[in-house]
């Protein structure tokens, strides 16, 4: 028997759809503006404080390789029916681990041993510490950041809003007026 139906069904993940509705509005759809002024999306980030943005490392790696008069901005996605806001990226940190890890892989060239005993070498590591910090030119307007889960437990359930690269590339983006997808899923 359930004692208290409200704290179960919040464990059930009945709020889930709502908290994923409002949290739109601190996501950001990352753009490459090039000099004729053309643009192509390549990823997410979610507002974590005033002026500051949050994505991957190897998200923001692209701001390392513009040339002059490019841009990284990140787009507003759109709510409620209004304007996105473009908010230009002009400096980005990334997690002291992200370069170490990768230097690590290379280095170290991890093999597995087969039951025939033939030598596989593990030819992709993924990332470790795959996070960077951006910060805004101007973050006037910028959306609340997101809060973050104390703790997370099995079978909890959880979700995601962004620009998700599969998204990107399978099912495109309004570029112009992005609107940002949401799943959700557990623990």
């Amino acid at each position: 028997k359930f004692k208290d139906v409200e704290g179960d069904l919040a464990d059930l993940g009945a709020g889930l759809p709502d908290a994923l509705e409002g949290a739109k509005q601190s996501v950001y759809l990352m753009i490459w503006r090039g000099n004729d002024g053309r643009e192509e999306p390549f990823g997410t980030s979610w507002v974590i404080d005033e002026g500051r943005l949050a994505t991957n490392a190897h998200v923001a790696r692209k701001y390392l390789t513009l040339d002059p008069g490019e841009q990284v901005i990140a787009r507003q996605a759109n709510v409620a029916g209004g304007s996105p806001r473009d908010y230009r990226i002009d400096g980005v940190e990334f997690h002291p681990g992200y370069d170490a890890f990768s230097r690590l892989w290379s280095d170290y060239q991890p093999a597995v041993i087969s039951p025939t005993k033939d030598v596989d070498f593990v030819k992709a590591a993924g990332s470790a510490c795959d996070i960077a910090i951006m910060t805004l030119a101007n973050a006037e307007g910028l959306a609340p950041p997101l809060s973050l889960a104390a703790n997370v437990e099995a079978g909890q359930p959880i979700g995601f809003v962004g620009f998700p690269i599969e998204g990107l590339a399978m099912q495109g983006v309004n570029v112009k007026n992005p609107v940002a997808t949401s799943q959700d899923g557990r623990v």
